[in-house]
């Protein structure tokens, strides 16, 4: 019996051996996981063999580089706040007897959608196409949503809502749900409008008794690069009205524009009104102080005939912008003659091509006709301005109108050379000159030119004496000069020869022909300013001869219409728009200081407000 019991004893310790050498076994793998980003991810392993079992998890860049992860000792590995990675993960288990390591595991991590491109508002005629678009971003796939009026609408699942064919009943909201498997984002509301008169869309008084008023109106297409002007004017009894403020609202997007009346909170009743009418400007609104007046006067030149072309006529057509008094009921004036705004050859001429008699004829400018000259710091300073070969007197309106606003008075006649003039009673003439003939010829152009600035001189004296608007308003011992292109070159040689113009501002000039200048300088202030790319390399010849006070720049990214009306009409951009910018700030400063004596030291600082302007050099 003894031995038969040790036979079973040693049974038992051979069975408990074979127990204790067996080795890690896996038989449960971790498993890929996906999990949206910032959320906690847990891989998770199942392992036999004799215990104790020890882990460590890994993190692996491919399938023989790895690293452990410290701390990560347990059957599962536990990841907080998961980020995107490129790294897989496995675990070895091991014993006394021996390791196993696990297959690798790979974590997706899931991106919400994230819009970071939003629709925007567009403003459509009818019969048009419109089309309304989102970007995001996201883990793929990405699915849109289109809702209209907060209805989803069937099939329109992808980033852009195309609408053909719009009409009415397309106007309104829109919104665009982007889903995937992290979630979903909606994005902002985006509206359809479609042309439609200045109007309230709501007035809302406030706490502290001011008036909020809201605006609303839509334009064509066509007048989407440019600017609406809404002029807001006040009553207290709705018989006598007074201006309140013009507002600009840039075209697109057309969101409604938002104006606090805090003069309401010291008054019992105010009431409100703006025009209908869309009144689209190219141009910024100026920056002084004083409102902005114009006129048109004829002026007549006995001793010279045949001038366009016409045998008996020695009259050529002179406008003036000047400070102005602000008054009710006023429209804008218009930005060209209609005459001129409908020719077509002329929009051809300028390089906007022909369609451009669908815009020219609606476009206005920010000054307001034969509305009195300001009363405050009478008289101003005059400068006159030569307008471009064979182009007209209207082809820098932004600078004579941003002069005016700082208390200058800027006459411009139309020259021999203009490409058209339209006169008081209608009459439209011809300059009938070609660029190639300037060219060929140009003193003969400089001749009449400059004959011009003396007979505007002349009448100047009479109009100061005695024109019911213009009389006693003007300085006439502080005059500048001003021009773009062959009218710099006018400007240059007229501030040269003639002693009652004490300074000058050179846009781009052209100067060939003018012996004398190119010669000895201009020993008078002025002010050049040109472009990067050497268009008239005498330009800075010119400031070279040059000692008393010339400043020469040039404009980065500019060329030789940058210089004239076309930097606010030709496609502009926001580059073309700053350009215009810095050349109005730089004219206004120059004049300040050498026909007002003030000198707001803009130009010292110009090149780090306007990083447009580059070689900047004074003497």
């Amino acid at each position: 019996m003894k031995t038969q019991w040790l036979i079973s004893s040693a049974g038992l310790l051979l069975a408990s051996s074979l127990t204790v050498l067996s080795q890690p076994a896996i038989t449960a793998q971790p498993q890929n996981q996906t999990n949206v980003i910032g959320t906690t991810a847990t891989f998770t392993v199942q392992a036999t063999g004799t215990p104790p079992l020890f882990y460590q998890w890994r993190s692996h860049t491919t399938a023989t580089l790895f690293t452990n992860i410290p701390g990560a000792t347990e059957a599962s590995l536990v990841l907080t706040n998961v980020q995107p990675t490129t790294q897989r993960f496995a675990v070895e288990v091991s014993n006394a007897e021996g390791a196993v390591t696990s297959v690798l595991a790979r974590l997706v991590v899931v991106l919400p959608p994230i819009i970071t491109g939003q629709p925007a508002h567009r403003a459509v005629e009818v019969g048009l196409s419109a089309i309304l678009s989102v970007t995001a971003t996201g883990t793929a796939p990405l699915v849109y949503q289109w809702y209209f009026n907060g209805a989803a609408l069937p099939g329109r699942t992808a980033s852009n809502l195309v609408l053909a064919n719009v009409q009415l009943t397309n106007a309104g909201p829109y919104t665009v749900v982007v889903t995937n498997l992290a979630g979903a984002i909606t994005s902002q509301v985006a509206r359809l409008v479609f042309p439609g008169p200045h109007g309230f869309s709501g007035t809302t008084t406030l706490d502290d008794g001011s008036i909020l008023l809201s605006l609303t109106g839509g334009v064509a297409a066509r007048f989407w690069p440019y600017f609406d002007i809404y002029p807001i004017e006040a009553s207290a009894n709705l018989m006598d009205w007074t201006h309140l403020v013009w507002l600009l609202r840039t075209n697109q997007p057309p969101n409604d524009l938002l104006y606090v009346d805090l003069e309401a909170r010291a008054l019992n009743q105010r009431f409100y009104r703006t025009f209908t009418n869309h009144l689209i400007t190219p141009e910024l609104p100026p920056t002084g102080p004083y409102a902005v007046g114009t006129i048109t006067r004829v002026v007549t030149d006995p001793s010279r005939t045949n001038r366009y072309g016409i045998a008996t006529n020695s009259s050529f057509m002179m406008s003036v912008w000047y400070p102005a008094t602000r008054a009710a009921g006023v429209l804008p004036a218009a930005r060209f003659d209609r005459p001129i705004a409908e020719r077509c050859d002329f929009w051809n001429y300028v390089f906007l091509g022909c369609a451009f008699t669908n815009v020219a004829p609606q476009l206005v400018s920010s000054a307001v006709p034969e509305v009195p000259v300001a009363a405050s710091n009478r008289p101003f300073p005059v400068i006159l301005y030569s307008h471009g070969g064979t182009v007209l007197r209207a082809d820098n309106i932004d600078k004579a109108q941003e002069l005016a606003s700082h208390g200058f008075i800027v006459v411009a006649p139309d020259h021999l050379d203009a490409f058209m003039s339209v006169f008081s009673d209608g009459t439209t003439v011809f300059g009938r000159v070609t660029v190639d003939q300037v060219l060929s010829n140009p003193g003969l152009y400089f001749e009449s030119r400059l004959r011009d600035v003396d007979v505007v001189l002349d009448e100047l004296e009479s109009l100061n004496q005695t024109d019911p608007l213009l009389s006693g308003t003007m300085d006439l011992a502080n005059i500048g000069a001003m021009g773009w292109s062959l009218g710099g070159g006018t400007s240059a040689d007229a501030c040269r020869t003639n002693g009652q113009v004490k300074a000058a501002v050179l846009l781009d000039a052209f100067l060939l022909a003018l012996t004398n200048l190119n010669q000895f300088g201009l020993q008078k202030p002025f002010l050049t300013m040109t472009t990067t790319n050497g268009n008239w390399q005498d330009n800075q010849a010119l400031y070279n001869l040059s000692t008393n006070h010339p400043v020469y720049l040039e404009i980065q990214g500019s060329d030789h219409f940058t210089f004239s009306f076309l930097a606010w009409l030709r496609s502009p951009t926001l580059a073309s728009r700053r350009a215009a910018l810095a050349i109005n700030a730089c004219t206004v400063s120059f004049f300040k200081r050498y026909l007002k004596n003030e000198d707001d030291g803009f130009l010292n600082v110009a090149t780090n407000l306007y990083p447009e302007i580059v070689n900047f050099q004074r003497k």
